[in-house]
């Protein structure tokens, strides 16, 4: 977790280590998946409890070169990651509906084979000249359940 800013969390993968591109987006993916599933079994029990309007989330995942470091003045120096690519993502939380998982196509040409996408087409993103491609991560191939860390202990915890 990179940082907490109001009630967005920004979190990143592949620094300080790296399992390489591909395995980062689809830990990545999977991570998001699992969260996803997690607040839909929350949100049952709120409307169950009478609560109409449970919270819900929208994410937004990116896969690109950042800067990454240090960033900052002496008195407050912030390790975070800047960049288009960091631009992204939050435009597509922003984008997403309620519990959707946004992509970009650069994610999705990492992550298709381990996980079922639904082409969403083109979209405006703000501050980008040209409409980009999206999709939303729906779930991981029935194969590789199990191979998420995420679901083994979930499966664990049941």
């Amino acid at each position: 977790i990179d940082k907490v800013i109001g009630d967005s969390i920004m979190v990143f993968f592949g620094d300080p280590e790296s399992r390489g591109i591909k395995s980062d987006a689809i830990t990545c993916v999977s991570m998001a998946i699992a969260m996803k599933r997690a607040m839909e079994e929350l949100q049952v029990r709120w409307r169950a409890d009478g609560i109409e309007n449970p919270p819900a989330l929208r994410m937004g995942i990116n896969s690109g070169v950042c800067k990454v470091g240090n960033f900052g003045t002496e008195n407050r120096l912030d390790y975070t990651l800047l960049g288009r690519a960091v631009n992204l993502a939050s435009r597509l939380e922003s984008s997403a509906e309620s519990n959707e998982i946004l992509i970009s196509k650069d994610t999705y040409q990492l992550i298709k084979d381990a996980v079922h996408c639904i082409d969403k087409g083109q979209i405006p993103i703000k501050g980008f000249a040209e409409a980009v491609d999206v999709y939303s991560a729906v779930d991981l191939h029935k194969h590789l359940k199990t191979d998420c860390p995420a679901q083994r202990q979930r499966q664990a915890l049941a």
